[in-house]
């Protein structure tokens, strides 16, 4: 601490009689990221951004599908799940994963279809966003 100190007093950029010390410290659990968790991420980019696309382009001969309900119900079973030891936690997880899966799928899929409509060509900041999540997302299948 008065290494910390010092080194200003000498150059006389402080004078070093008061110094103010943030002492605030909060206590909290380390969150590590899950596969479950990094899917419901990707799938509320891409559901996220591609409804913006279709706001901005409209006239898609599809809506763009809000499966981020689904998604985040399956994120919470599978949570649920892991508390669960034992064959019928690891059937659940395992049931439960492939819908989830499932559902990451055809958000893809739904992406996809939007970034293949030609005029989504004039919105290059949006689309990027979804091939980036997209790449994400693949990396997770």
């Amino acid at each position: 601490m008065d290494q910390i100190v010092s080194l200003p007093q000498q150059r006389r950029v402080i004078r070093g009689r008061k110094m103010p010390v943030d002492t605030a410290v909060a206590e909290s659990n380390i969150h590590y990221p899950t596969d479950s968790s990094l899917l419901n991420d990707r799938a509320w980019i891409l559901t996220r951004t591609t409804q913006q696309i279709e706001g901005e382009v409209g006239n898609l001969k599809r809506k763009v599908r809000k499966r981020m309900r689904t998604v985040s119900k399956r994120v919470i079973v599978i949570a649920h799940a892991l508390r669960h030891k034992g064959p019928e936690g690891e059937l659940t997880r395992t049931k439960e994963y492939r819908q989830l899966l499932r559902v990451t799928r055809q958000t893809l899929n739904d992406s996809r279809r939007v970034l293949m409509k030609p005029s989504c060509c004039w919105l290059p900041a949006m689309c990027l966003r979804v091939k980036l999540a997209f790449s994400l997302c693949r990396k997770c299948l």
